[in-house]
């Protein structure tokens, strides 16, 4: 082999060399782009999840004093829940609507409630009736304490809940205008 000619080995060291700035690039951009997309659910979704919280734990110490059924009380605490998830959801969308777009309160109000429907409808269906209020029948009877049962079911059944949401929302993001 002459020293003129290079081997495939050299050869393709020579290419990545040239191309691992762009490879390199590539990846950082990837990273920051999650890391965006990260942030900004942290963002949307931790204010709402904070209200739900609230609204879940008032609403398992309330029904506490009418029944120690642990079904109703998990049905309940969902439903407690999902009333400071969606108020919160729903009056954020309405004020964004109302600052990004001229129209009538009622108009605004209606491009809200689709706005929400269309983020968490998929996802709010299969959590209401099936995942979280198993979650929070399941996890007091494994925690033997029906508050931290009632929590790290709600935290349990988030974790499926965001899948779809996430989803919904980013295909959203880039299909629809609001």
């Amino acid at each position: 082999m002459s020293p003129s000619s290079s081997s495939p080995a050299t050869t393709s060291l020579s290419c990545a060399k040239k191309f691992s700035p762009l490879l390199t690039s590539g990846v950082a951009n990837s990273i920051n782009v999650v890391t965006e997309r990260i942030k900004e659910w942290i963002q949307r979704y931790v204010p709402m999840e904070i209200v739900a919280m609230m609204t879940l734990i008032a609403g398992a110490i309330i029904i506490r004093f009418f029944t120690s059924n642990n079904i109703i009380i998990a049905y309940v605490t969902a439903l407690a829940e999902s009333i400071g998830y969606y108020s919160y959801a729903i009056i954020r969308e309405f004020i964004a609507q109302r600052r990004n777009h001229s129209g009538n309160i009622l108009s605004n109000l209606r491009k809200s409630l689709r706005n929400v429907f269309l983020e968490f409808g998929p996802a709010e269906m299969m959590d209401s009736f099936i995942t979280r209020p198993a979650a929070m029948y399941i996890f007091p009877l494994i925690t033997g304490n029906v508050t931290v049962g009632i929590i790290v079911g709600k935290l349990a059944a988030d974790v499926v809940f965001y899948i779809p949401t996430i989803i919904s929302r980013e295909v959203m993001k880039r299909y629809m205008h609001r």
